[in-house]
C-alpha cells in the first residue's frame, strides 16, 4: 500500500524518524513564539517580522552555504541543526529570565529559521538519497514524519502549556533537534553510500561561467530561476494567508491562552489531513498524475479558497464565516502545500546534478524564501497602512499571487521535462564542426601536411582542401613522395579533386614507380580523368590482376567512348571467366564504374555459386540501382551468407529500391525475418516515402516485423496524425498485454529448475517489448526525448535509469501510463505482473501447463528460440509431452522441428557424451563459455549451427605449435593440457575456451593442446563465423567486449 519497495525500509524509516523530530521542533517553536508574540503586539506588527526574517535567514544562508564549501555536504548538514539547536536555546535562557520586548518581537524569526534551516537539511538529504523516480514514490510518505509530529504536539499542546509555560517550548524544541540530529547521523552513516553520485548527471546548463562566482552562475540557469520564481510566488502567498489568518483569529480569539489552544488544536487537524495526505496522496497523485498536475494542486485551492474570502469581504457576510473560510484556506495552504504540493517541488530539484542540487536547494529555500517574506512583508505593510481594520485587501492580492503561482507552474513544468533530458547526460558529439579560418590555424594545418604520422597529414589535407585549397595545391606533388601508400592515395584523390593539371607530370611520375595496387588504381583514374588514357591502357592486358581492374575502372569513368568499348570488351571476358576471383573483380568493378554490361553481368554475378562473388554482385546492384535487379536481392535475404550484403544494398539503392520493397512488403510471400530486414532497410534510408507502407506491419503478430517497422517509421520522421494516435494506443496496450503474459510464465518457472535456458529467453523477449513500447511512446510525443531516455535506461547508474523513467512518464499518454511504466522499469517478473494484472489479469498455473502452452504457442507470441527452449524443458520434465506436438508444430520453424526431434537429456559440460548434439544443446555448451558472456541465448543459437563436433582421445593432439590457426574450440566434456614441449602452461576443463584469437587473426599456434582424457569439443571456423558475423554483428559485438575486458584485466 505505501509503495516501498525492498531494501528502502531502513533509509525511509531514518527520514521518517528525523523529519518527526523536526516537526517537533517546528510546532514547539511555532505556538510558543506566535502565541506570546500575538499576546505582545497587534496582528498588524507581523509584516515588520517578515522583512526581518528577509534579513537574516539570507545572511544565515548565505553563510551556511559558504561553510559548506569547506565543510563537506555530511558535516555541513551538521553544521545547520547545531545551530538551530544552539538559537532555539539562547531564546529560551532569554525568556527565561528576561522577557524582552525585542526578543519576544523576534519569536516569528526564530520560527522561520527553524522551519527554513530545518527543511534544508532535511530535503537536501532526502533528495541525494533518492533518485528522481524513488521521490516521487517515498517523499510523501518520509513526509509524514513532520506532520505527525504537528498531531501530536497539536493534541498535547493544551495539556502541556499550563503545565510548563510558553517560554519552556522553546528548550523542548532544542531537544526536539538533537533527536534529529542522532537520527540524521544514524542514518549518513547506514547509507552514506547514496550520498555520492557514481556517474552525475549533467546539469541543465553550465554550473558555473569563467570568472563567475558561483551563485551568479546558478542564476543563469533559466531552470533554477523558475525554481527560484516558484518558491518565491509559493512563500509570498503562504504569508498573505498567514496574515490574513491571525489578522481574523485574533479578532475572534483575543487572549494568549485562547489562541495558545486554538493554535494546538488548528495544528492537530492540520496535522492529521497533511498526515493522511503524505501518507495516502502525495506519492500516489504525483506517481500517478505527474508533477504538472500534483504543482496546480495547491494553487488551484488557493484559488477557490480566496475567491471565497473575496465573496464573502465584498458582500459583508458575517465575520465567522470569513474567519472559517480563512482558517479552511490556510488549512489547505499547509495541508497540501507541505504534502502533495511539497513532495512535487521536492522532485523539481532532482535533474541538477548531486553538488549543484544541494546549492539550488539552498538558494531556493534559504535565499528565495527570505527574499520573498521580506517582499511579502512589505506588501503587508503597505496594505496595513493604508487598510488597518480589514483583511479584504490582502485577499485581493492573494488572488494576484495565486494567478501568478499557476503561471509559473506552467513555465516550471515546461523547463522541467528539458531539464530531465539535459540530466540523461550524452556521451555523444554535439555535432559542431572544427571552424578553421584564421591564418594561425591554416598554418597549424601545413605544418601538419610535414607530420611523420600518416594520420595527421592526411586530417590535415582534408581540412585544407575545404578551407585553402591553394595552399594545399602547392604541397601535394611533395606529398607524392611520401613513403606511406595512404598518404600517397589521398594525395592523388586530392589532385583529382581539385583538377590540379598541373601535377600530371608528378602523378605521371609517381604512378611509374609505384608498387602498391591501391595508389597505382588511384593514380590512373586520376591520369583518365585529365585525359592521359595510355598508363590504362597499358595495364589492360598486362600479367598483374590487380592493375588490370584498376585500369579497367579507370577507363570506364574517362568518358571516352574508344576507351569505355575496350574496358568493356576486357570487362565480359573477366565476368565470363571461370576463375572465381576474376568474376570477384568484375563485381568490384561494377560497384566502383558504370558499365553498359551491368544489367546482362550482375544477373549471373548474382547467381554465382561462390558466396564472395554474391556478395560483390549485390554490393554493385546497390549503387547501380537497376530496378529489374531488386528482386534479386530481396531473394538473397532469404539466405543468411547475403543477408546483410543484401540489406546494404537495398539500403545504397535508396528512392530507386522502394517499390520493389513496396511490392514485397505488400505481398505476404516474404517470410516475416525478410520481411523485418526490408521494414530496417526502409529505416536506414529514412526515407518518408516508406512510411505508407511500413504502417501496416505495426500491429503484425511477429514480434520482429512488429519492431522492425516501428522502429523503421520512428527512422522515417513519422509523426501520426490525431486520427492515427487511437492505432498507436492500441499497440501499446497490446505490448502491455504481452508483457503481463510473459511476466506470468516467468513467474510461474522461476521454481523450475529445468527451465533456466527459458527463463532466458523471456527475459530476452521483455527487453524486446520493452524496446517496441519505447518506440511506440516516441512515435506518440518527443522522440529525441525518448530515444535520449532509451539509452539510459540500461545505464549502470541508477540515479541515470531513475532520470530516464521520469522522461518517459512524461512523455507517455497520460491515460496510458499504468500500461507503459510496468512494461520499461527494470522489475522482477512477479512485481510487473502485480502492476499490470489490474488491467490484463493472468491465470497462473504450474511449470509442467506453462511450458505445454509455451512449446506450442498457437497465437505466436513468442520466437522460435523461445518456443524451442521450452520444448526442451518440457522434454526433461515430461518427455512423452512432446510427442502429442509434433503434428501441430510441423510447420514451424527448422530449430523447433530438430528441437522436438532431438534425443532428451539434460546437459552437462562436466559429462559429454559421444552423439551428434543439436543446436539447443551446443548453445547450452556454448553459453557456458566466459567468451560468450555478453551474446544472448538466442544470437548463440545462430553460433551453434556453424559449430561442430570435435572428439579427442586421450594423448591425442588437437593443437600443435607453429600449425595454423584458423580455428576456436569450446570444450564440452573432458580435460586438455597447454603446452610449450614438455613444458605445461595450463589444464582446461568443460567450459574453458582456447584458440579464440584466431577467430580475429589467423596466426600461427603460440603453443600445443593435448587432450587428458576422452574430450568432446565444438569447433568454430573462422571463415564460419565470419559468414555469420556478416548477419549478425552483435557476435562480433558481444566477443570484442569481452576481449577488451580481458586486455584491461591484463594491463
Amino acid at each position: 500500500m505505501l509503495r516501498i519497495d525492498r531494501g528502502e525500509g531502513s533509509l525511509v524509516a531514518l527520514l521518517f524518524a528525523q523529519y518527526f523530530f523536526t516537526g517537533c521542533a517546528s510546532a514547539l517553536t511555532q505556538t510558543a513564539g506566535f502565541a506570546l508574540f500575538l499576546g505582545a503586539f497587534d496582528s498588524g506588527a507581523l509584516p515588520y517580522t517578515f522583512i526581518m526574517m528577509s534579513v537574516i535567514i539570507s545572511m544565515l544562508t548565505l553563510a551556511y552555504m559558504r561553510a559548506g564549501r569547506f565543510l563537506g555536504f555530511a558535516n555541513q548538514l551538521r553544521l545547520n541543526l547545531v545551530g538551530q539547536m544552539v538559537i532555539a536555546a539562547a531564546f529560551a535562557l532569554g525568556l527565561t529570565f528576561a522577557r524582552e520586548s525585542w526578543l519576544v518581537f523576534c519569536l516569528p524569526v526564530l520560527f522561520q529559521i527553524v522551519v527554513v534551516f530545518g527543511n534544508m537539511a532535511f530535503w537536501s538529504l532526502a533528495g541525494r538519497m533518492f533518485n528522481v523516480q524513488q521521490g516521487k514514490r517515498l517523499f510523501g510518505i518520509v513526509g509524514t514524519g513532520e506532520w505527525l509530529a504537528m498531531v501530536l504536539m497539536g493534541f498535547l499542546m493544551p495539556v502541556v502549556v499550563p503545565l510548563v509555560g510558553l517560554p519552556n517550548l522553546l528548550w523542548l524544541a532544542a531537544v526536539g533537534m538533537s533527536l534529529a540530529l542522532l537520527v540524521m547521523n544514524i542514518n549518513m552513516r547506514r547509507h552514506g553510500h547514496l550520498l555520492t553520485e557514481t556517474a552525475a548527471p549533467a546539469p541543465a546548463s553550465p554550473e558555473r561561467t569563467v570568472g563567475m562566482p558561483k551563485t551568479l552562475g546558478i542564476l543563469r540557469n533559466r531552470y533554477a530561476i523558475a525554481l527560484f520564481a516558484l518558491s518565491m510566488a509559493w512563500w509570498i502567498g503562504f504569508f498573505f494567508i498567514d496574515n490574513i489568518f491571525y489578522h481574523e483569529a485574533s479578532r475572534q480569539l483575543p487572549t494568549s491562552e485562547q489562541l495558545a489552544g486554538f493554535l494546538g488544536l488548528y495544528l492537530g487537524v492540520v496535522g492529521i489531513l497533511a498526515l493522511l495526505s503524505n501518507l495516502f496522496a502525495a506519492g500516489p497523485i504525483v506517481s500517478r498524475f505527474g508533477l504538472k498536475w500534483s504543482l496546480l494542486t495547491l494553487p488551484v485551492g488557493l484559488a477557490v479558497g480566496a475567491a471565497v474570502m473575496a465573496l464573502t469581504g465584498a458582500l459583508s457576510g458575517p465575520a465567522l464565516l470569513l474567519f472559517c473560510a480563512a482558517v479552511a484556506t490556510k488549512i489547505w495552504s499547509v495541508g497540501a502545500g507541505f504534502s502533495v504540493d511539497q513532495a512535487a517541488r521536492s522532485v523539481l530539484f532532482q535533474p541538477f546534478s548531486a553538488a549543484l542540487r544541494t546549492r539550488v536547494q539552498t538558494l531556493v529555500d534559504g535565499v528565495a524564501q527570505p527574499l520573498s517574506t521580506g517582499a511579502a512583508g512589505v506588501l503587508l505593510l503597505l496594505i496595513g497602512l493604508l487598510f488597518p481594520h480589514t483583511s479584504l485587501p490582502l485577499v485581493y492580492g492573494l488572488l494576484v499571487v495565486v494567478a501568478a503561482h499557476l503561471l509559473i507552474v506552467v513555465l516550471v513544468n515546461r523547463g522541467y521535462g528539458r531539464a530531465l533530458i539535459d540530466a540523461l547526460g550524452t556521451r555523444r558529439l554535439t555535432g559542431t564542426e572544427l571552424i578553421v579560418n584564421d591564418a594561425t590555424s591554416r598554418a597549424i594545418l601545413l605544418d601538419g601536411l610535414h607530420s611523420p604520422q600518416a594520420g595527421a597529414v592526411i586530417y590535415a589535407m582534408r581540412l585544407l582542401a575545404s578551407v585553402d585549397p591553394g595552399a594545399l595545391s602547392a604541397e601535394l606533388p611533395r606529398l607524392l613522395e611520401r613513403a606511406e601508400p595512404d598518404v600517397r592515395r589521398y594525395a592523388l584523390a586530392h589532385i583529382a579533386e581539385l583538377d590540379l593539371r598541373d601535377a600530371l607530370p608528378a602523378v605521371r611520375a609517381a604512378i611509374a614507380k609505384e608498387t602498391d595496387p591501391d595508389v597505382i588504381g588511384v593514380g590512373l583514374r586520376t591520369l583518365a580523368r585529365f585525359g592521359d588514357l595510355s598508363p590504362a591502357l597499358g595495364h589492360l592486358d598486362g600479367a598483374d590482376a590487380a592493375r588490370r581492374a584498376s585500369a579497367l575502372v579507370a577507363l570506364l569513368e574517362s568518358g571516352d567512348d574508344v576507351a569505355i568499348a575496350a574496358a568493356d570488351t576486357a570487362l565480359a571476358t573477366l565476368g565470363g571467366s571461370p576463375a572465381e576471383a576474376d568474376r570477384m573483380r568484375t563485381a568490384t568493378i561494377l560497384a566502383e564504374a558504370d558499365s553498359a554490361l551491368a544489367p546482362s553481368l550482375l544477373p549471373t554475378l548474382l547467381a554465382d555459386p561462390a558466396l564472395p562473388v554474391r556478395r560483390a554482385a549485390l554490393r554493385a546492384t546497390g549503387r547501380r540501382g537497376l530496378a529489374v535487379l531488386w528482386p534479386a536481392v530481396i531473394e538473397a535475404l532469404q539466405q543468411r551468407p547475403t543477408r546483410n550484403a543484401a540489406l546494404s544494398a537495398l539500403v545504397a539503392g535508396g528512392a530507386a529500391a522502394l517499390p520493389a520493397i513496396g511490392d514485397a512488403l505488400r505481398s505476404g510471400a516474404v517470410p516475416p525475418a525478410e520481411m523485418a530486414c526490408l521494414a530496417r532497410a526502409c529505416g536506414r534510408m529514412r526515407a518518408p516515402a516508406a512510411i505508407p507502407m511500413l504502417l501496416p506491419h505495426v500491429d503484425s503478430p511477429d514480434a520482429s516485423l512488429r519492431g522492425a517497422a516501428l522502429r523503421a517509421l520512428q527512422q522515417c520522421g513519422y509523426r501520426p496524425a490525431p486520427a492515427e494516435m487511437s492505432r498507436l494506443h492500441d499497440c501499446m496496450r497490446n505490448e502491455s498485454r504481452l508483457a503481463s503474459w510473459l511476466s506470468a510464465a516467468a513467474a510461474d518457472l522461476e521454481t523450475c529448475d529445468e527451465a533456466g535456458l527459458l527463463q532466458a529467453a523471456l527475459a530476452e523477449q521483455l527487453l524486446r517489448c520493452r524496446d517496441r513500447m519505447l518506440t511506440l511512446v516516441a512515435l506518440s510525443g518527443n522522440a529525441a526525448a525518448i530515444e535520449r531516455a532509451a539509452d539510459n535506461l540500461t545505464s549502470r547508474d541508477p540515479r541515470q535509469r531513475a532520470y530516464a523513467l521520469e522522461v518517459i512518464d512524461i512523455e507517455a499518454p497520460a491515460a496510458l501510463k499504468p500500461l507503459v511504466l510496468p512494461v520499461l522499469e527494470d522489475l522482477a517478473p512477479g512485481e510487473r505482473l502485480r502492476r499490470l494484472n489490474g488491467h490484463y489479469p493472468q491465470a497462473r498455473t504450474d511449470c509442467r501447463s506453462r511450458l505445454v502452452e509455451l512449446a506450442g504457442d498457437s497465437a505466436r507470441r513468442v520466437d522460435a528460440w523461445t518456443q524451442a527452449s521450452a520444448i526442451h524443458a518440457l522434454s526433461l520434465i515430461d518427455p512423452e509431452a512432446t510427442a502429442g506436438l509434433r503434428g501441430e508444430l510441423s510447420t514451424a520453424s527448422q530449430l523447433v522441428r530438430e528441437t522436438l526431434r532431438a534425443p532428451r537429456k539434460t546437459i552437462d559440460i562436466n559429462q559429454g557424451d559421444r552423439r551428434v548434439l543439436s543446436t539447443i544443446e551446443k548453445t547450452i555448451i556454448l553459453r557456458s563459455a566466459g567468451i560468450f558472456a555478453q551474446t544472448t541465448d538466442e544470437v548463440l543459437a545462430d553460433v551453434a549451427t556453424i559449430a561442430t563436433v570435435v572428439e579427442a582421445a586421450p594423448g591425442e593432439a588437437i593443437l600443435v605449435k607453429g600449425d595454423a590457426g584458423e580455428s576456436m574450440y569450446v570444450i564440452s566434456s573432458g580435460r586438455v593440457r597447454v603446452h610449450d614441449g614438455a613444458h605445461e602452461v595450463a589444464q582446461l576443463g568443460p567450459g574453458d575456451v582456447f584458440g579464440e584469437m584466431a577467430l580475429i587473426e589467423p596466426e600461427p599456434r603460440s603453443a600445443s593442446v593435448t587432450a587428458l582424457e576422452e574430450t568432446c569439443l565444438l569447433q568454430l571456423d573462422q571463415q564460419a563465423f565470419f559468414e555469420l558475423v556478416d548477419d549478425r554483428p552483435e557476435v562480433a559485438r558481444g566477443l570484442l567486449r569481452v576481449l577488451s575486458r580481458r586486455l584491461r584485466e591484463a594491463i
